[in-house]
């Protein structure tokens, strides 16, 4: 191996970080921690309902690295702050935050409960500003947080308002806290994925699979792994002059 190619090895590891990844049993959650673990980076592995799969999920980490499994509910402040402060008890310190728990059910405006309105309010936004108020304090220079946006926030679709609004508010975040937490040299940035395939999507009709698929130009769904090159890479010494960003991960949807 060359000098420089010494150098960028060592500018762009993330070997020995640690990384919180929220909503980590499956799907986009889980191939971060994947990726990210084969890396070399120790993972906190965060689920709130699916036991089980936080431990397949744990099970297929990379065994050079360290992972523990925490049950915490986002969407509640005070599970926030057990979830944080469960990890730094283990590894004393957070490098990295991925605010990737979501839900997304149907939000059609007359059947639309407050409930409803809320629960999904409360996971995808509250969850993703409290779990970064509680882990900034246990944050160095040049640390990560990244947030899961969608295309959701960019171009609508019928009966997703309120799922919309939420990850149009986790794009506002994003900047403001980028402006926010830039003297202490934390990067604050969002990836938007499009149509993924993911558990969510594999409940709908092959029809409308086949209609969505239309309307993006490379003619397929993203995948989760490739989702996780782009979180990896937010992760990663290599985007220290990006901050404030949305990533769009979507096949050229929005073009």
């Amino acid at each position: 191996m060359t000098n420089l190619g010494k150098i960028n090895k060592m500018q762009t590891s993330i070997k020995d970080k640690v990384a919180i990844i929220t909503g980590a049993s499956k799907g986009i959650g889980r191939e971060t921690a994947i990726l990210l673990s084969n890396e070399g980076c120790n993972v906190v592995v965060n689920y709130n309902k699916s036991k089980d799969k936080a431990e397949e999920t744990k099970s297929m980490l990379n065994k050079n690295s360290d992972s523990i499994i925490v049950k915490a509910d986002v969407s509640k402040p005070e599970e926030c702050k057990k979830l944080i402060e469960a990890s730094v008890k283990k590894f004393k310190k957070i490098d990295i935050l991925v605010n990737n728990a979501g839900i997304n059910p149907p939000t059609n405006l007359e059947a639309t409960t407050e409930e409803i309105f809320n629960m999904i309010m409360d996971v995808n936004v509250k969850g993703t500003y409290f779990c970064t108020k509680h882990a900034v304090p246990h944050m160095k220079e040049h640390s990560k947080i990244i947030n899961i946006s969608s295309i959701r926030a960019f171009r609508s679709r019928p009966n997703m308002a309120v799922y919309e609004a939420a990850k149009a508010a986790i794009t506002s975040l994003t900047r403001s806290l980028a402006f926010e937490l830039a003297p202490k040299k934390i990067n604050v940035n969002a990836v938007a994925p499009g149509y993924t395939d993911t558990d969510m999507m594999k409940v709908l009709p092959s029809e409308i699979l086949e209609t969505l698929k239309s309307t993006v130009p490379f003619k397929r769904f993203g995948t989760p792994q490739e989702v996780a090159q782009v979180i990896l890479f937010l992760s990663s010494p290599q985007s220290d002059y990006i901050t404030g960003q949305t990533l769009p991960i979507d096949g050229g949807y929005l073009t």
